[in-house]
């Protein structure tokens, strides 16, 4: 059954718990299981250990033999990520060219360890993060921190042996940051962007640390054999070099947090005369309360900082995170599918590289299949227009000869039949001045009659005809006596048809004494606008003479 589990467990899919493994200065070992997306303590549970704080080191299998101690206590699936956090040594920032390479940078930041006498013997291994670059300067600025190489190979052997996931080394100073961040403490200084500082005092040393906002400003760190030093001095000194060190840049927020049951941050508060809101974090508790809750756990004793921060070592607010292991990695990669990524990377690499190309490969032959389609598409589309172009295009027109006499000549038979018309219907005792009529039969009769009673039989006759019957009396008026009615106006305009002359007056009428009446007939509201010969004609012939 343990080996189905443990099966399970490698082909499982990765976990949003990671394990935090705490060694402190006080000798205690404590591992944490740390849901990192809920932000919440699992499980927790603390052990003795002993740490020797003048080596400064663990011994190997004294830390062995309590940690698997408390891993089968947890009951933590094999396939969880671990994370180990060791009392802070060194830590500092140095600013280096920004030309140096990962390996003078390594033996550049161990000569400066070498300087410090715990690495008169030992030998060092460095791990660094750039704050920031000079463009100006070409410079490089890092936050460093320094353990032993020892200890770190000795610590990561332990996790070999025991098929655990190691994936990082830290230092408690980072860890504490992060695990601060974690608890929500720290949330306005990062919203806001305040300037607050942070004090750490641990067995060893304590560390002065300035931020603004999320942004590491300034570190220094100073050796502290705390349990050689009375309170009475302990308190007083430490209080002193805060305010020199922030007294001329001043903060708005102070956290002073004890890493050891030694010392008491809250004491320390009672002796720093600055201008800001002073916080003390004694027993991992923040004004009383315990930093982290969890219904899941009973340890009597509340979880610390360092431990949560270690296990969320990848996934801060704070991007301040060392790694001491030779696996040098900011990734977790977890289960059976990652465990083969690591091994065979390289190999993946050349499979994707190959991959690629054979994609690229049949994208270029679809794209041009494709576009030969669509070149061949429009070249069709193109014929079919251009023929139905050819097609709506309208034939030119032809003169027809036969078709422009047709209509000449029975626009004329319309006319002469007008003017037999005219004639047949005239009285005794009237006469016809002039007469006009155009291509559409729009008339005009003027004439001359001895009474009105001829003039209105003439009209009456004259629209009994179709070709009259919208005729009108425009005017009849008295003309005069005259010897003589004869107009010059009594020949047809076009000059081709002869009027009538006037009656002969009857006998015993005395010439000159007898009345006449002159009329005017028409069949349209609108005055008649006398057309030329070529305006008569159909507008086909027209255009020939150029009208």
């Amino acid at each position: 059954m343990e080996y189905l589990k443990n099966l399970i467990e490698k082909f499982s899919a990765p976990s949003t718990e990671s394990v935090g493994v705490y060694i402190s200065s006080d000798s205690k070992l404590e591992v944490v299981v740390f849901d990192r997306i809920l932000k919440q303590v699992k499980r927790c549970e603390k052990t003795d250990v002993k740490y020797d704080n003048v080596l400064r080191l663990v011994n190997a299998q004294d830390f062995e033999a309590a940690l698997i101690m408390l891993v089968n206590k947890m009951d933590i699936p094999s396939n969880y990520p671990y994370y180990v956090c060791l009392p802070n040594i060194l830590t500092s920032i140095k600013t280096f060219p920004s030309d140096l390479e990962d390996i003078e940078l390594e033996v550049a930041l161990n000569s400066e360890a070498e300087k410090s006498y715990i690495f008169k013997k030992a030998e060092p291994v460095a791990s660094w993060n750039l704050l920031s670059t000079s463009d100006q300067s070409l410079t490089s600025t890092y936050i460093y921190s320094v353990l032993q190489k020892e200890q770190a190979d000795s610590i990561q052997q332990v996790f070999s042996n025991n098929n655990l996931k190691l994936y990082a080394i830290d230092t408690s100073f980072s860890s504490l940051l992060r695990g601060l961040a974690a608890s929500g403490i720290l949330s306005k200084n990062f919203d806001e962007n305040i300037k607050w500082a942070i004090v750490t005092v641990s067995f060893n040393n304590y560390i002065i640390a300035k931020f603004e906002g999320k942004t590491l400003v300034n570190i220094i760190e100073t050796p502290l054999a705390l349990k050689s030093i009375e309170p009475e001095i302990l308190y007083p000194t430490i209080s002193s070099a805060i305010t020199e060190k922030l007294g001329s840049e001043p903060v708005d927020n102070l956290y002073l947090v004890s890493q050891t049951s030694d010392f008491l941050a809250e004491k320390l508060t009672n002796h720093i005369k600055l201008f800001c809101n002073i916080y003390s974090i004694d027993n991992n508790k923040f004004k009383g309360n315990p930093l982290f809750i969890s219904p899941m756990v009973t340890a009597i004793e509340p979880t610390s900082p360092e431990s949560v921060g270690t296990a969320c070592w990848d996934n801060s607010a704070i991007d301040i995170n060392f790694n001491f292991s030779s696996l040098n990695t900011k990734s977790q990669l977890q289960g059976f599918l990652g465990t083969i990524i690591k091994k065979n990377l390289h190999l993946y690499l050349i499979i994707a590289m190959v991959v690629s190309i054979v994609l690229i490969a049949i994208v270029g032959i679809v794209s041009s299949g494709i576009n030969g389609f669509l070149e061949a598409q429009i070249r069709k589309e193109t014929i079919e227009v251009t023929n139905l172009k050819k097609l709506s295009t309208p034939a030119p027109k032809v003169f027809d000869m036969t078709n422009v006499i047709y209509q000449t000549y029975n626009k004329n038979l319309e006319v002469l039949n007008a003017y037999d018309a005219i004639g047949a219907s005239i009285p005794e005792k009237l006469w016809l001045e002039s007469f006009f009529i155009d291509g559409d039969l729009n008339t005009i009769i003027k004439g001359n009659a001895y009474s009105v009673e001829d003039i209105v039989i003439y009209f009456e006759n004259l629209q009994k005809l179709t070709k009259f019957k919208n005729l009108k009396i425009k005017h009849i008026k008295v003309a005069m006596n005259a010897e003589s009615p004869v107009s010059s106006d009594n020949y047809n305009r076009e000059g081709d048809i002869p009027l009538p002359l006037p009656p002969v007056l009857e006998e015993g009428v005395a010439l000159g004494t007898q009345n006449y009446y002159e009329f005017v007939f028409n069949d349209t509201n609108e005055t008649v606008t006398e057309k030329t010969f070529t305006d008569k004609l159909p507008e086909s012939v027209r255009k020939l003479f150029g009208n």
